[in-house]
């Protein structure tokens, strides 16, 4: 007969031999740990991108084909809460070197320059960074317009009917500019206006100048490197009979240099 062993031992080798047991045991597959869920991460969300109004769109014109020719434009935009104000006046077939002011319902604004193109231009813009004169009047249909004693133009409501628009540039800036074309209608009429306007390393270039594969002009960079082609029906400025009707997509080739895309620019505007 073997010694009966301590009460307290035989609870303790019960215990140490259920342990080892319970370590031993598999685990039923459904009673296993499942992995805490991964945490999901909201989707960032996208940035809207601002959209412009279209606040007022103002115009007036003078002149004929052979003749001093004047435009004068006033536009208000919104954009994110910031307005955005531009005052263009610009003229063709000036005389060279002369100076002339412009008057805007009888408040001189500025003065343009003719260069030795024969054109002149006067620009002023509104940002959040930079403001009108404080004495700039408010421009509105009917405000007249006057470019020393050449011409005077009487601003009125304008409708963009069509906005085409494209950068033209090359790697190494040989030249560079923008090209546009537009539908508008002032007064009842419907007019088209393409333009295309650069700068170039190379002065007195003459580059050749096709919209889609149709040759439309040539853009000649003068002595100082600065070109500009533009037809203007609105400004007397014809067309060629067989030019194509641009369109988003469409492609200006400037010679064998460079070519622009036009796209359109309306859809990105909201009008009020």
């Amino acid at each position: 007969m073997y010694p009966r062993l301590p009460l307290l031992l035989t609870l303790a080798v019960s215990s140490i031999l259920s342990s080892s047991c319970a370590g031993n045991a598999k685990l039923d597959p459904a009673e296993k740990a499942t992995p805490p869920a991964a945490s999901v991460q909201p989707a960032a969300e996208t940035p809207k991108t601002p959209v412009t109004e279209r606040l007022m769109r103002l115009e007036g014109r003078f002149g004929e084909a052979g003749s001093v020719i004047g435009s004068a434009s006033f536009k208000l935009d919104r954009s994110d809460g910031i307005y955005y104000k531009k005052f263009e006046v610009e003229l063709l077939n000036g005389d060279m070197g002369e100076r002339y002011p412009v008057l805007l319902d009888g408040v001189e604004v500025g003065a343009l320059r003719v260069d030795s193109e024969g054109e002149g231009e006067l620009e002023i813009e509104e940002d959040e960074f930079v403001k009108f004169p404080e004495d700039f009047p408010d421009p509105k249909v009917g405000s007249i317009v006057k470019v020393g004693h050449l011409f005077e133009t009487e601003l009125s409501k304008i409708e963009l009917l069509v906005y085409l628009k494209g950068v033209v540039d090359t790697p190494d800036s040989t030249i560079w500019g923008e090209t546009s074309y537009k539908v508008e209608r002032l007064k009842g009429v419907i007019t088209r206006r393409f333009k295309l306007k650069a700068r170039s390393k190379d002065p007195g270039t003459v580059y050749p100048i096709a919209v889609d594969d149709v040759a439309v002009g040539d853009l000649d960079m003068g002595r100082k490197g600065k070109g500009e082609l533009v037809y203007s029906e609105g400004e007397g400025i014809l067309f060629p009979a067989d030019f194509p009707e641009p369109k988003s997509g469409s492609v200006v080739k400037v010679g064998d240099v460079t070519e622009a895309r036009l796209n359109d620019v309306l859809s990105d505007y909201v009008t009020q």
